[in-house]
């Protein structure tokens, strides 16, 4: 049985898959307040 992947999460829950990796990367870190603004979510969803 395959494992489910990014592929298979509802992204409309997310708006995009870049803010799938924006909520993933401050579930698991947290993100100093000096550098939120210039965390390219984009190029993190493309990785």
């Amino acid at each position: 049985m395959r494992r489910p992947g990014l592929n298979d999460l509802r992204l409309d829950a997310y708006g995009s898959l870049a803010g799938l990796a924006e909520k993933i990367t401050r579930k698991v870190t947290d993100v100093a307040e000096s550098l939120q603004f210039h965390i390219d979510w984009e190029a993190m969803a493309r990785s």
